[in-house]
């Protein structure tokens, strides 16, 4: 036998090819597999409920907003890892108290994390005691009601692990 003879390719036969297609789309169904696991697994895509009706109330959104603005009032949020703080400031830099405040804290990626928290007043502000079930960004939502006059805001806050 030669050399050259003993170094010729093996031919490709049919169960070759049998084998390699098999293997590449074993592969992309996997991969495809793995990608709807995780994409059903991590968030259910709702945005809002009832989005339909609060576009037609768009109008009175734009409204409130207006009102709001007027005010001047702004909301300072801050957390140091046990509690919650929540400051009202007039358009002066005057602390304000409120005759009511309501503060949901909700996780942005999933919707059965919500934390309602309830304020007490304190030195310029409000505080409460708060332990997030994970860190991460988290918004919350601060409804101040101080007679006729209504505030809303949404605040990103940071919890570190």
């Amino acid at each position: 036998m030669s050399k050259a003879a003993s170094l010729s390719p093996r031919a490709i036969t049919g169960k070759h090819v049998l084998i390699g297609l098999l293997s590449f789309f074993g592969v992309v169904i996997s991969v495809n597999m793995a990608f709807v696991y995780f994409a059903l697994d991590s968030w259910t895509g709702l945005v809002a409920q009832d989005s339909y009706r609060k576009g037609l109330a768009y109008n009175d959104t734009l409204a409130d907003a207006e009102r709001q603005a007027a005010l001047g009032w702004k909301t300072a949020v801050g957390y140091d890892g046990t509690a919650l703080t929540i400051r009202l400031i007039d358009e002066n830099g005057n602390a304000l108290l409120a005759s009511d405040i309501t503060v949901v804290v909700r996780r942005p990626t999933h919707e059965n994390m919500d934390l309602t928290v309830t304020m007490e007043a304190a030195d310029n502000g409000y505080v409460a005691p708060v332990t997030f079930p994970e860190a991460g960004l988290w918004d919350v939502d601060v409804t101040i009601d101080r007679g006729a006059d209504r505030y809303r805001m949404i605040h990103r806050l940071v919890v570190a692990p």
